[in-house]
């Protein structure tokens, strides 16, 4: 089968070209292009969507994609490019809460700014306040996050858990207290 990978950033500088195709076995999985494209990458770490969902590398092209695209599957690469935000990704994984602070008093609404780095590709970042999930954030990109977002919250103290979420499954969490005035 004729699979055709889209290239960014520079891989796309690399290769000279914004696609390359490959020639796979059928059942082939992610992880065979990824060999085949190995002479390009070197030791690049990339990230890959089949279908602009991030991919892992067990993931077979073309077993339902074929019906819509006979003689190709989109691929993407794109170890460049980041998440908008201004909170400092941690390195190389966890989670980094640049407001509120752990114990700080804030007034409402509440200003919440986190990011969150991990190994695997990202799904989704959440704010749970007392048990509750207040905020549900897709401003993702490969294995990095980032969430900005204001919440009102009535006075008192409030135990704050903040998730981050990947595609493989992994869950990564950090709680602590804030205090509402």
């Amino acid at each position: 089968m004729n699979v055709r990978v889209l290239l960014f950033a520079g891989l796309r500088e690399r290769a000279g070209s914004d696609h390359v195709e490959l020639e796979l076995t059928d059942g082939a999985q992610v992880g065979d292009a990824l060999e085949q494209l190995h002479g390009l990458i070197g030791d690049v770490r990339v990230v890959m969507a089949v279908n602009r969902e991030y991919a892992r590398p067990d993931v077979v092209l073309l077993s339902t994609i074929e019906s819509a695209h006979p003689n190709s599957a989109d691929v993407l690469f794109n170890p460049d490019t980041k998440p908008n935000g201004t909170c400092q990704v941690p390195a190389p994984t966890g989670i980094a809460v640049c407001s509120p602070a752990s114990g700080a008093t804030v007034s409402s609404p509440v200003n919440f700014a986190f990011s969150a780095n991990s190994f695997y590709p990202m799904r989704k970042m959440e704010v749970w306040v007392d048990g509750t999930k207040r905020s549900e954030t897709y401003e993702v990109f490969a294995n990095q996050g980032f969430a900005n977002l204001s919440l009102p919250l009535a006075a008192g103290t409030h135990s704050v858990a903040l998730f981050a979420g990947g595609f493989d499954g992994t869950v990564q969490k950090r709680t602590y207290s804030i205090k509402v005035q």
